[in-house]
């Protein structure tokens, strides 16, 4: 399943725009939510995309409070949300 969710980021990557993914590359993948709490799942991303991957200080909060804001701001999300 690691590598069918490798995969895809490969895949996706590919449509990103060119300053979409050099941001990527500068920065760091955080990883937020459930999947973060996977003991060893930054490490093996890390190993298989070769760019650094941080833990969210709060992963599951992370989650709330970021769907709470996007439903606060839904109308200025509306044209890059997938509905």
């Amino acid at each position: 399943m690691l590598r069918a969710g490798v995969a895809t980021h490969d895949d996706a990557g590919g449509g990103l725009y060119a300053h979409c993914a050099a941001h990527t590359l500068m920065l760091a993948v955080v990883l937020a939510g459930g999947g973060a709490l996977l003991h060893g799942l930054d490490a093996r991303l890390s190993h298989e995309t070769g760019m650094p991957i941080v833990i969210a200080p709060n992963p599951l909060d992370c989650v709330a409070i970021g769907s709470g804001q996007s439903l606060e701001e839904f109308e200025a999300l509306k044209q890059v949300l997938l509905l």
